[in-house]
């Protein structure tokens, strides 16, 4: 897996440039199952002490049922921290669940006017311009066979509920929310999402939210490429 930290309004050149040489297929598609390639060290000797709570084996299955077998230079799966990487606001400061009735409209970045922004009390949430960006290019299918999840380790339950509501209210494109895109289309409704640190997630997203995505999603870590703020 692939991770980097970047100044936000270069998130979709970084994106475009990573997928295309770091993930050639020469060097790092395997035809061969995920599950008998080691995990990187980074991951190393976590399997086995994952507790799964019945939703996520639940999860797990349905999400199998989506695995496909991945063709191309482009990374299987993109994984976006939230705060301070995907957009502006760190979702511990915050104090209210956003709602239909919070929205701010403007331009989408030339794609014409949807939702750019929610209201969180005073503090307005918005999507950084490189993320904006990579999530049009996702939607406009430049990307083939390439999916997209969240990994934040969202301090509160609280945190944890604002972060969810905004991705239900903020747009890609006009009538299309960040939702709509990454778990209705990316994943035909089922919500891979590792969002908080609540059990069996905890604020170390190595030891828990990965390994967990990895097997709600059958992607390998060297097929991931994560976006962290950190």
């Amino acid at each position: 897996m692939a991770s980097t930290s970047l100044p936000h309004t270069r998130l979709a050149f970084l994106f475009a440039a990573a997928s295309a040489s770091a993930f050639q297929p020469s060097i790092l598609f395997y035809r061969r199952n995920y599950l008998s390639l080691p995990s990187p060290r980074s991951f190393s000797g976590m399997d086995n002490n994952i507790i799964f709570s019945s939703s996520t084996t639940t999860t797990s299955a349905s999400a199998t049922r989506l695995s496909m077998t991945h063709h191309g230079p482009f990374p299987e799966l993109v994984v976006f921290d939230l705060d301070a990487c995907f957009w502006d606001q760190e979702m511990y400061t915050l104090s209210h669940i956003p709602d239909a009735s919070h929205i701010v409209e403007g331009d989408l970045g030339g794609r014409g006017k949807g939702v750019v922004g929610v209201m969180s009390g005073r503090h307005r949430i918005s999507l950084h311009k490189g993320s904006l960006k990579a999530l049009q290019s996702h939607y406009d299918n430049k990307y083939p066979n390439m999916k997209a999840c969240f990994a934040s380790s969202a301090d509160t339950p609280l945190a944890e509920r604002i972060g969810r509501a905004a991705l239900k209210l903020l747009e890609v494109v006009p009538g299309t929310t960040v939702w709509d895109l990454v778990v209705e289309r990316d994943w035909n409704g089922v919500d891979v999402n590792q969002i908080g640190r609540q059990p069996p997630l905890s604020a170390n997203k190595s030891a828990t939210h990965f390994p967990i995505l990895r097997e709600l999603t059958r992607v390998r870590y060297d097929r991931m490429l994560f976006f962290d703020g950190e």
